[in-house]
């Protein structure tokens, strides 16, 4: 539940695959394992995602610092 939106963002941008058992993940690690190409879009994506993400806790202090020195 903590990392709810993460995961969601990471299949919304197809950067991760969601199985739901064991036949499913079985099924997924022979299908990349034979499948450069897919893995390495799956990991570019999701690099992506996390360069994008750095600094989002600063921004989002930057954003909220005028309302809070006015209230201090």
């Amino acid at each position: 539940a903590n990392f709810r939106d993460t995961v969601e963002l990471l299949l919304e941008r197809d950067a991760a695959i969601q199985i739901s058992g064991p036949e499913e993940l079985a099924a997924t690690r022979d299908t990349l394992c034979g499948d450069a190409a897919r893995r390495r879009e799956l990991g570019d994506r999701a690099r992506e995602l996390v360069e994008r993400s750095k600094g989002a806790t600063d921004r989002n202090l930057d954003a909220i610092r005028p309302v809070l020195d006015i209230m201090a």
